[in-house]
């Protein structure tokens, strides 16, 4: 049987300038260093940041930029998807683009250094709520994958359901995306995008 696990500790995240990156996860993520680990900091280790709750930790090395292919996603309430939202847009200067995978809503961005976070949200609310908030398109998130790109807009596009040539034989298909699809989860449908006339 295997062990059971806790939680999830901490997040190792590279930076090129740890100053400026403690800077940006406090102003953008209300992370601040934990003055109980400060410690660990010297030496090349790790600077480790909290949010009030001290549910959340980032450790913050130093190193130089590499690429990141893990998305870290934090969860959050339908309420607190609007206000993430709004802060995102104020905080970074940019509008974090905006994702419906069905059973989530998904805010992408990144750190300076090009680590990317979601703020994502299982709540219907919160998807209905998007949908109805007028506000400029976001643009495609780097780390998304195919099958869960955004349609261009709608004032440009129709989308057109395409049935599948015959019914899948055995268990539903399924589909290795990038770190903002959910593991193993069946493809979406097909669309095919024509322009209006």
């Amino acid at each position: 049987m295997t062990p059971s696990l806790d939680r999830i500790d901490h997040l190792h995240v590279f930076v090129a300038d740890r100053l400026a990156a403690t800077a940006w996860y406090g102003r953008v993520l209300g992370l601040l260093p934990i003055a109980g680990l400060a410690h660990w900091a010297g030496g090349g280790g790790p600077l480790t940041l909290g949010n009030a709750t001290g549910a959340v930790h980032i450790a913050l090395f130093e190193r130089p930029p590499q690429p990141c292919r893990s998305t870290v996603a934090f969860g959050v309430t339908a309420d607190e998807f609007q206000r993430w939202k709004a802060h995102l847009r104020h905080a970074t200067g940019q509008t974090p683009a905006l994702q419906d995978h069905g059973e989530s809503l998904s805010l992408y961005f990144s750190d300076p250094d090009g680590n990317p976070f979601e703020i994502t949200c299982t709540d219907s609310a919160a998807r209905r709520a998007a949908r109805l908030t007028p506000g400029p398109p976001a643009a495609r998130a780097s780390t998304n994958c195919e099958h869960h790109a955004p349609a261009p807009p709608a004032s440009t596009t129709r989308l057109k359901q395409v049935p599948p040539a015959a019914p899948p034989a055995g268990p539903p298909a399924r589909h290795g995306c990038a770190s903002t699809c959910r593991a193993g989860s069946p493809a979406p449908p097909s669309h095919a995008i024509s322009s209006r006339r």
